[in-house]
């Protein structure tokens, strides 16, 4: 009973996020994000703000360390990102090093099931720039991607898992920052 209250005013916050957001659009040509926040439960994770800028803009530091950008919300941008409904990792078990990254990806195995792996590497436009299977023994297994020849922005990496016991293939996705 208390969540469907906590959902419900999420919700009405959010209807009057929107609609106070299309009313400063349509007085001026650009607005800053004035507030907003976050809901997380293990089923859903909705983010909502007041405001947003007309203009999306990215900056890298000096030392090219931290990636800022602005104009847009970036919920849980560091972790996991599923974009399959079907059985997915566990914490842990597909760990993705260094995120972001510039010349070599790291992407360490750490599963107790005995499979076929298959990892793709896909630009934002979809385009497919990586490709690899190998057999998975159950011990752990890092896999290197030369990322130095590609270009500066977001990929994801698609990871499937189809198993030697079971019919249960194992999917996910993961969204990797590639910096200069």
């Amino acid at each position: 009973m208390k969540f469907k209250k906590s959902l419900k005013l999420i919700l009405m916050a959010l209807g009057c996020c929107i609609s106070f957001g299309l009313a400063a659009q349509q007085r001026t040509s650009s607005a800053v994000n004035a507030g907003g926040g976050s809901f997380r439960n293990d089923n859903y994770q909705v983010d909502w703000s007041i405001g947003e800028l007309a203009r999306i803009d990215t900056r890298i530091s000096d030392n090219k360390v931290l990636l800022v950008t602005q104009g847009l919300l970036q919920p849980d941008f560091w972790g996991q990102l599923v974009m399959v409904s079907d059985p997915g990792f566990a914490p842990g078990e597909v760990k993705i090093l260094p995120n972001p990254v510039r010349s070599l990806l790291q992407v360490q195995f750490s599963l107790r099931q005995i499979g076929r792996i298959r990892c793709i590497l896909y630009s934002a436009k979809g385009e497919r720039v990586f490709q690899s299977q190998f057999q998975y023994y159950g011990y752990g297994y890092t896999q290197t991607i030369n990322m130095t020849k590609l270009a500066t922005g977001g990929y994801f990496l698609y990871v499937e898992l189809e198993p030697v016991e079971g019919s249960v293939v194992r999917k996910g996705s993961f969204k990797i920052i590639k910096i200069d």
